[in-house]
């Protein structure tokens, strides 16, 4: 028989996915609109005042007639005072070339270009559009095009599949597959998939430990100042 989200769900991820959330009535059996919890999703990223995570990243680069080159490594994502910082093992070493670069608008832009490129879930806050945005390289963006409840080792999670919007008659340009904890609306498992322009195939595999998050509350309102009765 078919469950109902959590009741907390809500509270815990200051986002109410329930509202995206209907039954059949005659077999009971949720249906979940991806367009709808994709929003929601969008709406708890950008109400993260301070977030961190850590994550194991794989990427592989598929080229015909070549060896598969694959990369893994972990990273550490960090959202305070606006800004997103992530770090990996050669954060440091990076650090160290750019420091006489720091203040330049355009190396801020190549940074937060190369961080959410490797934490591609920071797109749904420091993105204007991130359905359109939640890739670079990706121009004509993206559609939500299907959501439902699976399982994930012993966890139920929601799974929000994206899919580039071109043509409907050809294979994508790139697909991503995100796992989102219902009750804290965070995501804990990316995999992606991308043509890049040379026709290069490249994958991308992220497994999410969220470590922190602290929401900005909701503004009441009761406390606008109108008057109420």
């Amino acid at each position: 028989m078919a469950t109902a989200p959590p009741a907390h769900a809500a509270e815990v991820a200051g986002s109410t996915w329930e509202r995206c959330q209907t039954y059949d009535p005659e077999t009971g059996e949720p249906h979940i609109d991806a367009l709808c919890f994709f929003d929601a999703l969008v709406e708890r990223y950008r109400r993260l005042d301070a977030y961190a995570d850590v994550a194991d990243l794989r990427q592989v680069m598929r080229r015909v007639g070549e060896t598969p080159h694959a990369v893994e490594t972990r990273i550490g994502v960090e959202v305070e005072d606006g800004r997103l910082n992530v770090k990996t093992p050669a954060s440091e070493w990076r650090a160290g070339i750019a420091r006489g670069l720091r203040g330049s608008a355009a190396a801020a832009a190549l940074k937060q270009r190369r961080d959410l490129w490797l934490a591609p879930h920071m797109a749904l806050k420091f993105t204007e559009e991130p359905v359109r945005h939640f890739r670079s390289g990706v121009d004509e963006g993206f559609t939500a095009t299907d959501a439902h409840t699976v399982r994930v080792g012993e966890r139920s999670m929601v799974h929000l599949e994206l899919r580039s919007s071109g043509n409907e008659d050809t294979d994508p340009t790139a697909t991503f597959d995100l796992y989102v904890n219902p009750e804290s609306m965070l995501v804990e498992k990316i995999t992606g998939q991308q043509r890049l322009p040379d026709g290069a195939e490249f994958e991308t595999t992220l497994d999410i430990t969220p470590i922190f998050s602290r929401t900005t509350p909701r503004p009441d309102p009761n406390e606008s100042g109108e008057p109420t009765g």
